[in-house]
């Protein structure tokens, strides 16, 4: 059944989705306001909303191998085309993606399709501590909820002919993402380094419908609801250069297919690490953070996704952004 085996292409992998909102964080401007009471100026520092804008280009690759069935062995390109507006706490990105595969195993059946979509996704800071020292970790807990949709042109060949196919996936996966941060020693006379541990739960709903062009054959309906939990780990190398890691764990839930395919493994296991680098391409001003003197972000990820009984995958991000 299309959609509801191994990770599906365009739509990410939860560690994708969890790293959005890890790595963009609110857009709240310093605003300093000076009082004078009984002859005494008294300086209070507020966090005001302030909107940004980031398009991006992404490239992704996948090579998925089947450890059952048919032991298709697919290459999976992906370019995606986000963009994301972010006014304060809320945030709220669309992302069109082109995807295409090509799919053999040693019988020599084939599979290749061109895929289009587009994803939304509301995300909103629900709470943001406001830390009296230093010393004191900042606290996050952020809900975002991504709607993705797929159409898929699909061309099977197997030893009775070609099979011609449209696929039309629904796919929902909201999730929350709470997170502590720490600041370390510091870099510079400004800066310090942090480190930040998040945990965040999901679940992921994927509704299919195939239907086939050239052939006499009824069309497969499905879905497949899992939860995930993702732990993960950041750190901040001033404000040039960061790396994480991550481990995620999938749990099947329910799954149907009017074909009867058999379920997929119930649990798997999977782990990813990446790095993004912030080139400095602005002139430091006194009223500007050092952050805002960095609007480019470029990134490089890995995911290894192989400890359950029907795939395995490697899948490598390359992306660039810039906020304005």
């Amino acid at each position: 059944m299309p959609g509801l085996h191994g990770q599906d292409a365009g739509t990410g992998t939860f560690n994708d989705l969890v790293g959005d909102v890890v790595e963009a964080p609110p857009s709240l401007k310093e605003q300093k306001k000076t009082f004078s009471i009984a002859g005494v100026e008294t300086t209070i520092t507020t966090e005001e909303p302030s909107w940004k804008f980031q398009p991006g280009l992404e490239y992704d690759y996948r090579f998925n191998q089947q450890k059952s069935g048919d032991l298709f062995a697919t290459n999976v390109n992906e370019l995606h085309f986000p963009f994301t507006i972010t006014y304060g706490l809320s945030r709220f990105g669309v992302d069109y993606f082109h995807v295409w595969t090509d799919a053999s195993n040693d019988v020599g059946s084939k599979r290749s399709s061109e895929i289009n979509g587009l994803k939304a996704a509301y995300t909103q800071t629900i709470y943001k501590s406001k830390p009296l020292s230093n010393d004191e970790g900042l606290r996050e807990f952020t809900f975002s909820f991504p709607f993705f949709f797929r159409e898929e042109d699909r061309d099977d060949l197997t030893e009775l002919g070609n099979k011609l196919s449209d696929i039309n996936s629904y796919i929902v996966n909201p999730f929350v993402v709470a997170s502590i941060s720490w600041p370390l020693d510091m870099c510079d006379e400004e800066r310090y380094r942090n480190l930040k541990a998040s945990i965040a739960p999901g679940y992921r709903l994927i509704l299919t419908d195939q239907d086939f062009a050239n052939v006499n054959h009824p069309g497969v309906h499905g879905w497949k609801g899992f939860t995930s939990l993702l732990p993960r780990i950041d750190y901040d190398i001033c404000n040039l250069l960061s790396i994480y890691g991550s481990g995620t764990w999938n749990h099947v839930t329910n799954f149907f297919a009017s074909n009867n395919s058999l379920p997929p493994d119930h649990n798997n296991f999977s782990l990813a690490t990446g790095i993004s680098i912030k080139p400095r391409t602005r002139t430091k001003t006194k009223s500007m953070k050092e952050a805002d003197c960095r609007p480019l972000s470029l990134s490089l990820s890995y995911q290894y996704d192989g400890f359950n009984r029907d795939f395995y995958q490697h899948s490598v991000t390359v992306g660039g952004s810039y906020k304005f």
